[in-house]
């Protein structure tokens, strides 16, 4: 079975109740399934400032699709892929306050997986499996004027990559912060991937990806990174969902980017912060920035 390269793509393993065991995956909810889950993801707080803090805060329900929309027929197995064939990738300018610790460049090398489920089969399966891996990941972009680390979401984009005789281009359509506290983040992402024949660059397979992550702080310069992906086909019915863990190393500091993809991310950051009224977040010139891959 394929998996979308780079998918990301988490949550505590515990013990699961005798009576959650004989319920189907699809009738219970991904985040209640379990005792000691985290209720909170499941509440719903306003979206804003704390007073005391000053800091933005996102709360929104945190759970996997049931289904999704079926992939357009445009992108059909068989056909010739053209680059009109793809849709258009304009990014859109969305950013998120992250705590300090996350700023930064974090490197993953080994990943341990601990569940399975196989929508098809029925089957689930908890036996953990660690397996190398090298996931490079860079948060933040910019600072306000309080000295706050904002990232950058910038999707929809698209991410070319090659395994073996296909090459795999991976549509990144939605990215957004579920949970952001000082303590935890928490995102879900959405994603297709195409899967191309290399020698006729025809479409030999498509799914859609959505992807859970929680990271949290795991001591100095370390990140623990929980993992839950839900594998879609391409009519957008459940295939497969996964959970794994890993431990990510800060390789570097944050600092800012200036300049990103042919774009000035400080006019970008400022237009942000304009639209929503944010007028006292606003930085000025104060630091130098860099030019850099790091946002996405």
């Amino acid at each position: 079975m394929r998996v979308a390269a780079g998918a990301v793509p988490l949550l505590l393993l515990v013990l699961i109740a005798a009576a959650a065991l004989a319920q189907p995956e699809h009738d219970r909810s991904d985040w209640q399934e379990e005792p000691g889950s985290d209720t909170r993801l499941q509440e719903k707080a306003p979206e804003g400032y704390t007073p005391r803090l000053n800091k933005p805060v996102f709360h929104r329900p945190i759970q996997h699709s049931d289904r999704l929309p079926a992939i357009a027929s445009e992108l059909s197995s068989g056909q010739l892929l053209k680059e009109t064939t793809l849709p258009r990738c304009e990014p859109n300018n969305e950013w998120y306050w992250i705590p300090s610790w996350l700023a930064g460049t974090w490197l993953s090398q080994e990943k341990t997986s601990f569940y399975s489920y196989d929508f098809r089969k029925r089957v689930k399966r908890t036996r953990q499996t660690r397996t190398g891996c090298e996931v490079r990941e860079a948060f933040g972009c910019q600072r306000d004027k309080l000295g706050g680390v904002w990232h950058y979401v910038g999707v929809p984009f698209t991410l070319p990559t090659a395994e073996g005789a296909e090459k795999i281009i991976a549509l990144n359509r939605r990215a957004e912060p579920a949970l952001v506290s000082e303590a935890e983040v928490v995102t879900r992402s959405l994603g297709t991937s195409i899967y191309v024949d290399k020698r006729t660059d025809r479409i030999v397979g498509l799914d859609e990806t959505e992807d859970i992550e929680t990271a949290t702080p795991a001591g100095q310069g370390m990140m623990k990174v929980h993992n839950s992906v839900k594998l879609f086909d391409k009519y957008g019915q459940p295939v497969e969902r996964t959970r794994s863990v890993r431990i990510s190393r800060k390789i570097a500091d944050f600092l800012p980017v200036d300049h990103y993809d042919g774009q000035d991310m400080k006019e970008l950051f400022r237009e942000f912060l304009t639209a929503r009224a944010l007028y006292r977040l606003i930085p000025g010139d104060e630091h130098p920035g860099k030019d850099s891959g790091q946002g996405k």
